[in-house]
């Protein structure tokens, strides 16, 4: 019945080449989702404006930012349509951005790095700077896991960049429908899926795709407020 699911939804996704994603307000639709994200309000505020409305908006803005920087960079190093993804639905509100990772298709251009050269925002305070150092770190280790991850397996791997759905078409199935594009291309080609959920719900539904958590990274390790990412395995299934 899974494998039935995965065929049927070939039919029912878009696939986008990065300048039509970037031009469009696809890129836009994807950032949006992110308002709420945990980890992108930590990189945008102080810790005393987390709840701030406006904080959303700075997640927002600096997620769609990164998300142009990555496919810039990508489209730097790889030429072939099949070594990066990006899909949604038939009605463009859930989109996904994937890669093949391996030693020539990782980002050039670390958070971090972006990060740094991002001081000049409106949205980096001088209050915020303090926790430069700790974002460094925290894309360092989740850099180094999936390195890891790399060594083990001796071969690439399909890395989940980015996926997110529409607040007002949530609870549809459209992010599964997504999800599994990228699972059944996976599966074709026999590929490990990786990637990072960042809260509960997200993670439940890539544990619905056989998703399977790997490590806990903490922006702040040993702080029990630190926000973190879940880091999550699919192996491939036989056809």
């Amino acid at each position: 019945e899974y494998m039935g699911d995965l065929v049927s939804v070939m039919n029912q996704v878009k696939v986008w080449s990065t300048t039509e994603f970037v031009t469009s307000g696809a890129v836009s639709t994807l950032a949006g989702t992110f308002n709420e994200d945990p980890i992108f309000k930590y990189m945008v505020a102080s810790d005393t404006d987390q709840d701030n409305p406006t904080t959303g908006t700075y997640a927002v803005a600096f997620s769609k930012a990164l998300f142009v920087l990555a496919l810039a960079d990508l489209e730097k190093k790889i030429h072939s349509p099949f070594n990066h993804y990006i899909i949604s639905d038939d009605t463009e509100k859930s989109l996904i951005i994937a890669w093949d990772y391996g030693p020539q298709s990782c980002m050039s251009i670390p958070v971090w790095k972006f990060f740094l050269t991002s001081l000049g925002f409106q949205v980096i305070k001088s209050t915020y700077k303090p926790k430069t150092f700790k974002i460094i770190s925290f894309s360092d280790r989740l850099e180094a896991a999936k390195a890891k991850l790399l060594e083990e397996l001796k071969a690439d791997f399909i890395y989940v960049f980015a996926v997110g759905t529409d607040e007002q078409s949530r609870g549809r199935g459209l992010g599964s429908k997504v999800l599994s594009h990228i699972c059944q291309r996976a599966d074709e080609q026999g590929k490990v899926v990786y990637l990072e959920a960042t809260t509960e719900k997200s993670r439940r539904l890539y544990e619905k795709h056989q998703f399977v958590v790997q490590q806990e990274i903490y922006v702040v390790p040993g702080l029990s407020h630190s926000p973190f990412v879940w880091c999550m395995r699919r192996n491939p299934i036989k056809q």
